[in-house]
């Protein structure tokens, strides 16, 4: 089967998996206690969204997060949260990765996505939590096979574990606590050490950076320092680095962008976002 009618399929079977959720009323779809917080769906017009919260010890009320995933019932490919496009410039990079490891699933937007348009590359992520995992095939239409490969793990001892020989061309850092915070561990010199021996040549990591992280300038610092060669994509809601040992003009950029646009226009305008790159030192 060629990959144009792979794509054609699978978009109708992502489709049908989303089903249930289009038919859904809005409100409150899905709720269970895991640890110490609760995780909740919910459907707002087209709209199904990921929330974790815990109750508030005086009243009980239940205190949310910001929003963990979300998916438009009616375009499941379509990437929309601003900084999840910004991170998929990885694929500047490397246009036609071959092995993927996102550190973090939550909805599986990006997962879904890469899964899509590239019909030979195999999309290892981690989530932690089992309950997440159920709720983004109940209702984010993920489904996993032979590519698309969910590992319930702890995200640092995931790739501690994994063959050092068999390497990556991405790795995205889309992990967050309940404050919107990357967890200190993956935002550490020794973290972003592993990643580099788990690279491929000419590979990208890839994270986001809250900005409002309390620990927000030491972070970037660690990330400026693990990685040769640093870009930056910031505005008021987006802090995306890329780390890789080869430099890329931001020439290089666009021209790739421009030769990916018509394979992934439908789910994010990546060469206007690349033309906002810049090396990490040259933003404030």
């Amino acid at each position: 089967m060629d990959d144009a009618t792979w794509r054609s399929q699978n978009l109708v079977a992502i489709r049908d998996r989303m089903k249930a959720a289009a038919g859904a009323k809005n409100g409150l779809l899905f709720q269970q206690k895991s640890g110490s917080y609760h995780v909740l769906v919910l459907k707002k017009g087209r709209q199904i969204l990921l929330y974790f919260a815990e109750a508030d010890e005086a009243t009980g009320a239940m205190i949310f997060t910001g929003i963990m995933s979300r998916v438009d019932v009616y375009r499941p490919l379509a990437l929309l949260g601003l900084y999840t496009q910004v991170m998929m410039l990885a694929l500047l990079w490397t246009p036609d990765p071959t092995r993927v490891y996102i550190a973090g699933f939550g909805g599986g937007r990006m997962p879904m996505v890469l899964h899509h348009h590239f019909p030979r590359a195999v999309i290892d992520s981690t989530e932690i939590d089992p309950v997440v995992v159920s709720v983004s095939e109940a209702w984010f239409g993920i489904r996993q096979d032979e590519r698309m490969r969910i590992h319930v793990h702890d995200a640092r001892d995931f790739l501690a574990g994994s063959d050092a020989a068999a390497r990556y061309d991405i790795i995205m850092v889309d992990c967050y606590t309940g404050a919107g915070a990357v967890p200190d561990k993956l935002a550490s010199a020794d973290f972003y050490a592993l990643c580099k021996s788990r690279l491929a040549e000419g590979g990208v990591v890839v994270t986001n950076i809250d900005l409002s992280d309390r620990f927000l300038q030491e972070k970037l610092a660690t990330f400026t320092q693990a990685f040769p060669h640093t870009m930056r994509f910031r505005d008021g809601v987006a802090n995306v680095l890329f780390g890789s040992a080869a430099p890329l003009t931001h020439e290089q950029l666009l021209r790739r962008a421009a030769e990916l646009a018509p394979q992934l226009s439908v789910s994010f305008p990546i060469e206007k976002l690349a033309e906002r790159l810049r090396p990490a030192a040259e933003t404030p």
